[in-house]
């Protein structure tokens, strides 16, 4: 107390004195008139950030939990809204960046031609690479699709069985110039592809067959039209029927029946999104028109995987194989 006090009188007496008074009061406006206006411009809680939905289900739910909770603890502002008809597109205009999650409310958005920066979320690039043909303006928006790149799906396949091994692969004829992508990356994985295009469902349970004789596992990739709640029985019977094991692309997959899959978790989304929202109000644009999940986790359905006389490893160790390979040149 006695110290508090003689350091307050010291003080007082510090600015009795006539040219130290006029020094504190000049450092003192300085501060006031120079340093406070652009501390204060670069506070992020100016910027106001919407979530647009459309419906939700528990995985996009836990995503937006998260989002909300990361965006605040960086000092933007952020509401939710829910797409319903008629849009409010005065609504969108207000806010400096807008988040669509998931595909319809990505098309919903472009469609009412909201020309505010956008950043989509949970949408299939092949999805994605549809709206943006159809769409004549698409400079504000970028998206962190759900796809990982594509060679981390042969790593994934590489960790579990080794090389040398043959992958089948389903598409659709018009996502045909993915397959050279895809057999680059099996190539640098030492495997092989074979592809078999179909265009409609019931072409599935014949093209599983004819895999079944020449691969030794399907890779499924988030293709709405291949892989959905009506085919995913189909295809995962047929699988388990051919001995076929799929490689999926969620964790719903992996439950339902496929053997492995790649994903992230609503965490490691939200991380990254956070991270590209931060660099776009420093700089005023996205890097990329296409952001790639960077985090992920591996699920393993290993009930699956023995009645089909396969072995997996921990999927901490296949983790650990896959990330050490993508840090290898």
């Amino acid at each position: 107390m006695i110290h508090s006090i003689y350091k307050t009188v010291k003080h007082i007496k510090f600015l009795e004195k006539p040219c130290a008074f006029l020094k504190y009061m000049a450092v003192l406006s300085f501060f006031c008139l120079f340093l406070l206006p652009l501390i204060s411009h670069a506070l992020p809680t100016d910027k106001k950030i919407t979530i647009a939905y459309q419906q939700t289900n528990k995985f996009s739910q836990q995503l937006i939990d998260h989002l909300i909770k990361d965006i605040n603890n960086n000092g933007y502002n952020v509401e939710k809204i829910q797409l319903q008809e008629p849009l409010n597109t005065e609504k969108f205009q207000q806010q400096q960046l807008i988040i669509a999650l998931g595909s319809q409310a990505t098309k919903i958005l472009l469609e009412a031609n909201i020309h505010k920066p956008t950043l989509s979320l949970l949408i299939p690039k092949d999805f994605s690479d549809a709206l943006e043909k159809n769409q004549p303006n698409t400079s504000h928006w970028s998206r962190l699709v759900i796809d990982h790149p594509i060679k981390r799906h042969f790593n994934l396949i590489s960790a579990i069985f080794g090389t040398h091994y043959k992958t089948g692969l389903l598409l659709r004829p018009h996502t045909q110039p993915s397959e050279l992508l895809f057999k680059q990356a099996a190539a640098e994985s030492k495997q092989t592809l074979t592809t078999y295009y179909i265009d409609q469902t019931a072409q599935l349970t014949p093209a599983i067959k004819s895999l079944s004789k020449e691969v030794d596992v399907l890779l499924a990739l988030p293709d709405p039209v291949i892989y959905n709640k009506r085919t995913i029985r189909g295809i995962l019977l047929s699988s388990y029927r051919y001995k076929l094991p799929i490689i999926g692309f969620s964790k719903a997959y992996v439950k339902a029946g496929a053997i492995a899959a790649i994903y992230s978790k609503p965490e490691q989304i939200s991380k990254q999104a956070v991270n590209i929202i931060k660099q776009f109000f420093k700089e005023n644009n996205f890097h990329k028109k296409i952001y790639y999940p960077t985090d992920f986790s591996v699920s393993l359905n290993h009930k699956v995987a023995h009645s089909m006389s396969i072995r997996l490893p921990e999927s901490s160790a296949i983790t650990e194989q896959i990330k050490k390979s993508e840090k290898t040149p």
